[in-house]
């Protein structure tokens, strides 16, 4: 039965698949060089890549594990996810910012002004990557760079957002 389950979907059930996409300024790149990985118990585990999509094994529910990303010269880590983001399979968006000022804040969008309810923290959340995602940016002037990793499990209504920034 679970080969006919596994010809019949076309995936295998001990692996979970996650797609992968990097943006840089709002602009979507060609995945050259990339390695992702995750760290459980500390072991590194390496994933196995097809095109752009990513392959790992199932790990242990009651395990958290780490992502460790390398890519263009950059390395980029999130720690702390739970089994379950990774198992269930994911869209994984990587972007690197430089040009901050060019970003709009939720607030302005919205056409808020400081005497709204609300606009200090809508005024420090802009959109990202074709205003489909936001971040939190505080103090935009101080920072040379920010990247941030999204991971979206499938068929959750979740999102997971790490991001470090450069000043």
């Amino acid at each position: 039965m679970l080969l006919n389950f596994k010809f019949a979907n076309g995936q295998n059930i001990t692996q979970s698949k996650h797609d992968f996409s990097f943006y840089v300024n709002d602009v979507e790149q060609l995945l050259g060089n990339v390695e992702l990985s995750i760290i459980v118990s500390n072991d590194t585990i390496k994933s196995k890549r097809i095109t752009n999509s990513f392959y790992f094994p199932i790990i242990d529910t009651s395990k958290q594990f780490d992502i460790l990303l390398k890519i263009n010269g950059l390395t980029f880590s999130g720690q702390g996810y739970k089994a379950w983001v990774l198992n269930k399979g994911s869209k994984m968006t990587f972007g690197q910012i430089t040009k901050l000022n060019k970003l709009e804040s939720v607030a302005k969008y919205n056409g808020m002004t400081k005497k709204d309810n609300g606009w200090e923290e809508y005024s420090k959340r802009f959109f990202v990557i074709n205003d489909v995602y936001t971040v939190e940016i505080d103090n935009r002037k101080r920072i040379h760079e920010l990247q941030f990793l999204i991971v979206s499990p499938h068929n959750s209504n979740s999102l997971f957002t790490t991001q470090k920034t450069i000043k």
